[in-house]
């Protein structure tokens, strides 16, 4: 199964290797590019690792479609022995190995709270213990299909639907997956560790790392880094405060859009995150240092988000278009480089697999009236009476009543970082006026479309648009307590900063509280021995090309797959709800030859569903019995223990 045991030395031997893959699959590829512009030590370090994971991801696409996989070696070997050349004076005479790094002690200590707190919610996916594998914490359904698309990505390019096998995958972002995949393909590290115990403390640290970097080319001082770090890693809403004022308990049933605890919820929105921190840290440099080398390098940064979360890209080029603008009217064409590259690179990735995904349209206040209903809340008299007035064509107190569910849907989304919008000239001027340009009418775009759109594929998952603008939002936040608050009178500042701090973290405290309690609950999926039994009799003593087809009993394989991973075999028909049905696939044909299997008395039937299926095996739970499974001219048991068994297609 190649999941170890968690700290066993397995466990650290692997983590080791991971160590020595991030430095020479990441880390080094990066710094041959990012080396030219001689940058301080913790930007030089940071921007590395960034520039390294697109650059990683870049090469498996490109040889992927190439069907030339191999290649990554000779990416990585080349790449490697390069560096080595170029660096040999300062490898031999110890250079490499000193730091001018200086690093203030409450960052180090906000990193260290905030990275505990992101992982404690994620970490948990996957462990190995003495009675099998728990799946627990974020959601368990995505998180599993994640898995799944890492597993289709280190056997194929590009990747078949995990639980629909034969068909491409489509309408989703899976660069963050292709990395992952890239990583444990290349150095032959196991798969569930490594995304959800190692690369999720590695990107946790990274988006600290990020933000440090990006806060000193912005010479904006300590003071300003501090808040931004606070506001990334502990940033949230006021929904507790919310509740407590209207007099009801339960201060956090209602659960939270994002907040810093569940950053890494959403491995592929993280990954995006720290890219696009990266890459705003190349843009600020480029204002400096216009050179073409580093426009090629941030048009290819910034082109590759969309790759790894297509609504971060989507606020990175609207972020590019007006920007476009704003140089061409400066007759500064240079700039140019840079939005041709990203939206070249961005195309390239994005049509190929979302050509499909149609787009967005306008529902109106139909969000902010969604939340105003809720039950917890107790205030859906107000949506009862807008829907009075709205019936007399009454539209000014109709507009007035959207308007008081709009202020409070953001208040309570945003909480604290709502600050962001006390900014004055002489606030915002302490920032690029182009990096103001490049944000804010990105921020607006995202605003609208997360407010007042849905999806034709997704549905309500412009909810991320949203996303976007709580966490790179909090930049303009942590400048208004850097900006104002901290020009107050001493005793008057530091009674500010406390009820910024109290109104901010009790989402972080609860959840992080709850993360680490789940851990000794029976909380998540556990896929048991007798289960992992059966799943790893696919994977030893079937042929790597077998494809399977799991009952819907089998855990939540159904929902979300996850015996494709675990035996390391294509599945035909699984995670219906949280895959297919999300990704817009039409699997109707699947589900009624499934169907003719489990059902059908008729030998003709089943074998001419096996037939058109190419189904190999069947996997089952002992309670699930189906009419034709004792004809031994078409089943065969070939493994059964007290809870499961497998059945071989016979005669096929």
């Amino acid at each position: 199964m190649n999941v170890p045991i968690v700290f066993s030395f397995q466990f650290f031997g692997y983590f080791l290797l991971f160590c020595i893959a991030l430095l020479l699959g990441v880390y080094i590829p990066g710094n041959l590019a990012v080396r030219k512009l001689k940058l301080p030590t913790c930007q030089s370090v940071t921007l590395s690792f960034i520039a390294g994971i697109v650059f990683l991801s870049l090469q498996g696409y490109l040889f992927g479609y190439l069907n030339l996989r191999f290649l990554a070696y000779a990416y990585v070997g080349i790449i490697t022995l390069i560096w080595l050349y170029k660096n040999k004076k300062k490898l031999f005479s110890f250079d490499a190995f000193k730091t001018k790094l200086k690093f203030d002690g409450l960052f180090f200590f906000i990193m260290l709270l905030g990275v505990f707190g992101q992982v404690s919610g994620i970490w948990s996916m996957g462990l190995r213990f003495i009675d099998g594998i728990h799946f627990a914490g974020g959601n368990i359904l995505d998180n599993n299909l994640e898995l799944a698309i890492t597993n289709e990505l280190i056997h194929r390019f590009p990747p078949f639907e995990p639980g629909m096998y034969g068909v491409l995958l489509q309408n989703y972002h899976y660069w963050s997956h292709l990395f992952s995949a890239e990583l444990i393909r290349i150095f032959h590290l196991p798969l569930v560790t490594t995304q959800y115990q190692f690369l999720t403390v590695f990107i946790s640290i990274l988006l600290g790392l990020s933000v440090i970097s990006l806060s000193k080319a912005l010479r904006l001082g300590n003071i300003f880094t501090r808040w931004l770090l606070f506001y990334l890693y502990f940033g949230a809403d006021f929904t507790f405060g919310l509740l407590f004022i209207l007099g009801k308990s339960h201060y956090f049933d209602i659960k939270s859009m994002e907040n810093g605890a569940q950053f890494l919820f959403n491995l592929p929105r993280a990954f995006s995150i720290v890219i696009f921190f990266g890459g705003l840290n190349f843009l600020v440099i480029w204002l400096k240092n216009k050179t073409k080398f580093l426009a090629i390098l941030c048009g290819t940064i910034f082109g590759a988000i969309i790759g790894f979360k297509i609504y971060v890209g989507i606020f990175t080029l609207a972020g590019l278009t007006f920007l476009t603008i704003y140089f061409l009217i400066k007759k500064n064409y240079r700039f140019l480089f840079i939005p041709a590259i990203a939206f070249a690179l961005a195309g390239i990735i994005y049509f190929p697999v979302n050509n499909n995904a149609g787009g967005l349209f306008f529902t109106g206040f139909w969000r902010v009236n969604d939340f105003i209903v809720l039950p917890q809340l107790g205030l859906s008299h107000f949506e009862l009476a807008r829907e009075i007035y709205a019936s007399h064509q009454n539209y000014l107190k109709v507009y007035m009543l959207e308007l008081f569910f709009l202020t409070l849907y953001l208040l309570n989304t945003f909480g604290t970082k709502i600050l962001g919008l006390l900014q004055t000239r002489k606030s915002l001027s302490k920032i690029p006026l182009e990096i103001n340009l490049f944000l804010i009418p990105s921020i607006f775009v995202s605003m609208i479309a997360g407010l007042f759109f849905l999806q034709y594929t997704g549905g309500a998952n412009t909810f991320n648009f949203i996303v976007n603008v709580l966490i790179i939002g909090s930049i303009y936040a942590a400048l208004t307590v850097t900006y104002f608050v901290h020009k107050l009178p001493i005793v008057l500042r530091y009674i500010i900063i406390v009820i910024i701090i109290m109104l901010t973290i009790p989402r972080w405290l609860n959840m992080t509280a709850s993360n680490i309690g789940n851990y000794s609950k029976n909380y998540g999926l556990l896929i048991s021995n007798n289960q992992l039994y059966a799943l790893n009799y696919l994977r030893i003593y079937t042929p790597l090309s077998s494809l399977v087809l799991a009952s819907n009993t089998i855990g939540n394989d159904y929902d979300s797959p996850y015996v494709c991973f675990l035996a390391d075999r294509p599945t035909y028909y699984s995670g219906i709800i949280d895959e297919l049905e999300a990704h817009g696939i039409n699997y109707k044909q699947r589900k009624s030859i499934v169907k003719n299997i489990f059902t059908s008395s008729d030998k003709t039937i089943v074998i001419k569903a096996l037939e058109q299926s190419h189904i190999n095996y069947l996997l089952l739970s002992n309670n699930d019995h189906f009419a034709l499974e004792s004809n031994s001219d078409i089943f065969s048991v070939i493994f059964k223990n007290s809870n499961f068994r497998i059945l071989k297609i016979t005669n096929m």
